[in-house]
């Protein structure tokens, strides 16, 4: 099905939920410079850089391992031939 309503419909039916207001009060609140966050993210900003960090992290860990894998095989890590 491609979709089944109309641009008006979709409209009057965010306008009349209130969405659209909600959406338009966040953009104003928003700097410019900056991406709109909607809807609110469930987690803390402090969480979400936290996760970031582990992310990183666990990322080195794997591209480390990957390395002594490839060093204890004897070959080179960065263009793939035998040391």
């Amino acid at each position: 099905m491609v979709d089944v309503l109309t641009e008006a419909q979709k409209r009057r039916l965010l306008t009349d939920s209130g969405e659209l207001a909600r959406w338009e009060r966040v953009c104003e609140e928003t700097p410019e410079d900056e991406e709109v966050l909607y809807p609110g993210l469930p987690a803390s900003g402090e969480f979400l850089m936290k996760l970031a960090v582990s992310a990183q992290r666990s990322e080195k860990r794997a591209e480390d391992a990957r390395r002594n894998a490839l060093q204890k095989a004897g070959i080179d890590g960065g263009a793939g031939e035998p040391a």
